[in-house]
């Protein structure tokens, strides 16, 4: 794996200053997407972040990054995308090997800026949307792409980069994800889902259309605090275990 990824670096051109020297060694690079898009709303934007920033600094997860590998350190990155194709950095990439590390990584996305929803036709100020639903573009191809060219470029040298795509509806634009997929597998990342939310079978959409890779997995959750801040932990857990 750390050949393949080294090799896709650089065939790409997307060498970052850490690839220059002593190299970083993690034993997984992680990006999760946080779901902003209309449908989502202010409520289960906030159970996104909150459950998250929870999830890192937990004891459960620390002892984990402990035991993930020889490097005894992580990549962790974190992006949100949203309706109209928009994915914005969250978090750049960091390394978390302590619990300092992890808290870091809890305040960069406790006060990373939420998106401005004013200038969108297909919701209100809250981020609720009105009129008509199909107007809600959920893109995750484009979100899928743009995550595994986010983790070839990571600054660390990886035993495994995986990549977390979170939604509350299936994708509604284009021919849907299982080709950015596809390409995501085919360069030795995994793609797991976290279905939150009302929408029919939702989790048996991702397992059909979304996730791939050794170990995929998805996780289906209410959108209440308690069962998403669990959920959260668990799902890193999980991608710590392949």
């Amino acid at each position: 794996m750390r050949i393949l990824l080294v090799a896709t670096c650089l065939a790409l051109g997307l060498a970052r200053a850490g690839f220059a020297g002593s190299l970083i060694e993690t034993d997984a690079n992680i990006l999760t997407a946080i779901d902003e898009s209309a449908s989502v709303g202010r409520h289960g934007e906030w159970l996104q972040y909150n459950g998250l920033a929870k999830a890192v600094v937990s004891a459960e997860f620390l002892e984990a990054v402990q035991f993930a590998g020889d490097n005894r350190q992580i990549g962790f990155a974190v992006v949100a995308w949203a309706s109209h194709g928009e994915v914005r950095e969250i978090v750049p990439w960091m390394v978390i090997a302590s619990a300092a590390d992890a808290q870091l990584a809890a305040e960069r996305i406790r006060n990373a800026p939420r998106l401005d929803r004013s200038s969108w036709d297909d919701a209100d100020e809250t981020g609720v949307p009105v009129g008509d639903r199909t107007g809600n573009e959920t893109d995750m191809s484009a979100t899928i792409d743009a995550a595994v060219g986010l983790v070839v470029a990571a600054p660390f040298l990886g035993d495994r980069g995986v990549i977390n795509i979170l939604a509350n509806g299936p994708d509604n634009v284009g021919p849907g994800p299982r080709a950015a997929t596809d390409r995501a597998v085919g360069l030795g990342f995994t793609v797991n889902g976290v279905a939150f939310g009302d929408a029919p079978d939702l989790a048996g959409y991702f397992r059909d259309n979304v996730i791939g890779g050794v170990g995929c997995f998805v996780e289906q959750v209410d959108a209440d605090p308690v069962s998403f801040n669990a959920m959260m932990v668990r799902k890193l857990l999980q991608d710590l275990l392949v």
